[in-house]
């Protein structure tokens, strides 16, 4: 909430510092203008130094089976992991859930294979769901993976822009992301 807070600000007072150095432009105040100008850039300058600095800062984590991921109030975990019935295949549980009140739905949300340092997007399209307030519920997913695929992992990503100007926020750029072994 807090690192929300501080991007609004930020974004407000960039937009003041643009307008008036503009309005300075305009009134022909080059002096002015530049000034406004140069505090517009040591503001995005310093938030972007900031959002890095956190986002390096952080380490990544291995959740265990059944270990909840939240994102305000929607949750995701994986249940259980196992051998799907073709070679090359794995069979992943993940229980959802609203700990709000109301319904909600989640805001774009991604599911990844995680496997040698590379992304790979695993389409799960009851995730993006309504759930009501106070539910859990089950999907399964099945992973298509490699012969000897070794140590694969689930990452769930929620959030759609502008989450990924958010300090500390997982979809910042070089945020280390919290994953499940599978």
């Amino acid at each position: 909430m807090l690192s929300e807070l501080l991007l609004v600000a930020c974004a407000l007072g960039a937009v003041v510092l643009f307008v008036a150095a503009l309005a300075n432009l305009c009134l022909r105040h080059p002096g002015r203008a530049a000034g406004l100008g140069a505090g517009l850039l040591a503001l995005v300058v310093a938030y972007t130094a900031v959002l890095l600095s956190v986002s390096l800062a952080s380490t990544p984590r291995t959740l265990a089976i059944g270990q909840w991921k939240c994102f305000g109030d929607w949750c995701v975990t994986v249940r259980a992991s196992r051998d799907g019935p073709v070679e090359g295949t794995r069979l992943v549980e993940l229980d959802i859930r609203n700990r709000g009140h109301r319904a909600e739905r989640p805001s774009a949300p991604r599911t990844f294979v995680v496997l040698n340092g590379r992304r790979d997007p695993v389409p799960v399209p009851a995730l993006t769901d309504r759930i009501d307030g106070g539910a859990t519920g089950r999907l399964m997913v099945t992973l298509r993976l490699p012969p000897a695929y070794g140590r694969a992992r689930l990452l769930v990503t929620e959030g759609a822009f502008p989450s990924q100007l958010c300090l500390g926020d997982e979809n910042s750029p070089m945020h280390a992301q919290d994953t499940w072994q599978v």
